[in-house]
C-alpha cells in the first residue's frame, strides 16, 4: 500500500483512513478495537501509528527477518 501512496503522492493525514478502508473481514475487527484502544489511551492515530500496530498484529518481526535471509 505504501508503493500506492508514493503513487499518487497520498498526504500523510490521508493513509490511515485510505488503509482502513481496504480492511476486510477480521482485519476490520481488529481495527477498530484496536482504534478504540489507542484512542482510549490518549494516543494520537497517526500513519506510524497504524502501521506499527499492523505490523505487530500481521507482520511480526520474527517473520520480518525470516523474509530478509
Amino acid at each position: 500500500i505504501e508503493k500506492i501512496f508514493r503513487a499518487i503522492n497520498c498526504p500523510d493525514n490521508q493513509k490511515v483512513n485510505y488503509a482502513v478502508f481496504i480492511l476486510k473481514g477480521e482485519a476490520e475487527y481488529w481495527w477498530d478495537s484496536t482504534r478504540r484502544l489507542l484512542e482510549g489511551g490518549g494516543i494520537i492515530i497517526t500513519w506510524e501509528v497504524f502501521r506499527a500496530k499492523f505490523f505487530e498484529k500481521y507482520f511480526p518481526n520474527d517473520v520480518r527477518r525470516a523474509k530478509k535471509i
